[in-house]
């Protein structure tokens, strides 16, 4: 009791000195309430494995193995640090830590992370999963931020769909590699947007920026490196891009629109070569076959009627997907549809979580034809959402199809894929929620009511 008594009024005490601190931001008076969903969705995540899987699955498996190393923090702190820090080998830990557990750095990375926590919260799983939801809340509640001081009619769509969308606090809430992925994303968006602002800079913010970019690097590395990938080449190809066009204005030179498209594509093409030979695990010929094996791992210990059945021309749904670019290239449009709309409303069966999944991305459905109706007939221009956003808009569809189609071939399970997919799916919930947001935005009262505090009258 003592340890939840401690860590709640810690937990408190933070949430409201982080309220006071962007009490001038937009969405500040959504704080309060969005961290308080995002714990009790960390609950709801922890009972899920508690009740569903019967405390199995990696939530919990994290939180055992963790457990066994605050132990031996406890026994041996100085071999604690060595582990943590150099990963010496502790041959007593074998019977409770399994060997692929040593061999998986990305696992137990995670699991040291955990144990760190564990060593905070006296091995508390549920107190562990607060500090997740919160940073994991932190992090998106910034971006949200950063995208209504930038595009301030958007504030509704940055508000529901990176505060308030179920499946995004659902699954990157509790104790997972989701959480802290998320927090990382948030918090490197938020700065990479704050550039495009006009003020200036502060020394200290660069700094900040630096050590922000260095933590989200790390643990996007070893937490989900899909998420990585995809993330700094689009961005890459964004500045890119703009030094680019810089120089040319200076030369005179002006390129249309689809020319600076085709420009950010070939940046963006050649920052993904780039990345194939700074790593082994992004070489080609690796790469596809690590695609692969998790695909055929995921479709061995899945449901026939939970999955995503690829194949190569001719193939019947069976296990025929290729480790080569041209099987990966014909299901990517399967994969995509799947990330953003899969499980459909006739694909349920009757399971009350499918049926959850199915109605969200039914009204994810409406609101992308609604999307594409308004962005069709140019309504943004005169807003500037496609006459000056083209750029922006088009890192961040390169970065929703690059990584939801990789994540949807190398997970076929439509329940695993809800869960991976929030590392780029509430962006694009906010891109389709746009027109929404517009005429909400529109509506002075509804300002008043949900006090988003309008910052110019730009787009």
């Amino acid at each position: 009791m003592a340890w939840y008594l401690l860590h709640s009024a810690l937990i408190v005490g933070l949430t409201f000195w982080l309220k006071k601190t962007y009490q001038q931001e937009p969405l500040s008076a959504f704080f309060i309430p969005g961290m308080m969903l995002k714990l009790m969705a960390g609950v709801g995540y922890g009972l899920l494995y508690i009740v569903y899987y019967q405390e199995t699955g990696d939530s919990f498996n994290y939180f055992q193995d963790a457990c066994r190393l605050t132990a031996l923090a406890h026994h041996d702190f100085m071999g604690y640090l060595r582990l943590l820090f150099f990963n010496e080998y502790f041959p007593e830990l074998d019977p409770f830590i399994s060997s692929y557990v040593w061999r998986s750095e990305r696992t137990f990375m995670m699991i040291k992370l955990v144990s760190i926590f564990n060593l905070l919260t006296g091995d508390n799983y549920w107190l562990t999963g607060f500090y997740f939801s919160f940073f994991s809340f932190w992090g998106m509640w910034q971006v949200a931020n950063a995208l209504s001081r930038l595009f301030p009619r958007s504030s509704y769509a940055a508000l529901l769909a990176l505060v308030f969308f179920p499946s995004t606090i659902f699954f990157s809430s509790g104790l997972s590699k989701e959480s802290l992925a998320l927090a990382s994303i948030g918090f490197m968006l938020a700065r990479f947007l704050g550039y495009l602002e006009p003020q200036k800079r502060s020394y200290f913010y660069h700094l900040g920026t630096g050590l922000i970019y260095l933590i989200g690097i790390i643990i996007l590395a070893l937490m989900r490196f899909y998420y990585l990938a995809a993330l700094l080449a689009c961005m890459g190809a964004f500045v890119g891009t703009v030094l680019v066009l810089a120089q040319l204005k200076k030369l005179n030179i002006q390129l249309p629109a689809y020319g600076q498209v085709l420009l950010m594509f070939g940046l963006s093409a050649f920052l993904l070569w780039i990345a194939t030979l700074s790593s082994p695990l992004l070489h080609l010929d690796y790469f596809w076959y690590a695609v692969l094996y998790s695909h055929n791992l995921s479709y061995v210990f899945s449901d026939y009627n939970d999955l995503i059945h690829y194949s190569t021309w001719g193939g019947n749904g069976y296990i025929t997907l290729d480790a080569n670019w041209r099987n990966m290239f014909i299901n990517a449009p399967l994969a995509f549809i799947s990330a953003l709309f899969r499980p459909f409303i006739w694909e349920t069966g009757g399971n009350k979580l499918k049926i959850m999944y199915s109605l969200e991305n039914l009204a994810v459905m409406i609101f992308s034809v609604w999307a594409i109706v308004f962005f069709w007939k140019e309504k943004y221009k005169s807003t500037c959402y496609l006459k000056t956003n083209t750029l922006l808009l088009t890192a961040l569809g390169m970065y929703l199809v690059v990584l939801l189609s990789l994540i949807a071939l190398a997970s076929p399970n439509l329940g695993s894929l809800a869960r991976y997919r929030v590392g780029g799916y509430p962006f694009f919930v906010y891109v389709v929620l746009l027109p929404l947001s517009d005429w909400l935005y529109k509506k002075s009262f509804i300002r008043k009511i949900f006090l988003i505090k309008p910052f110019s009258n730009k787009c």
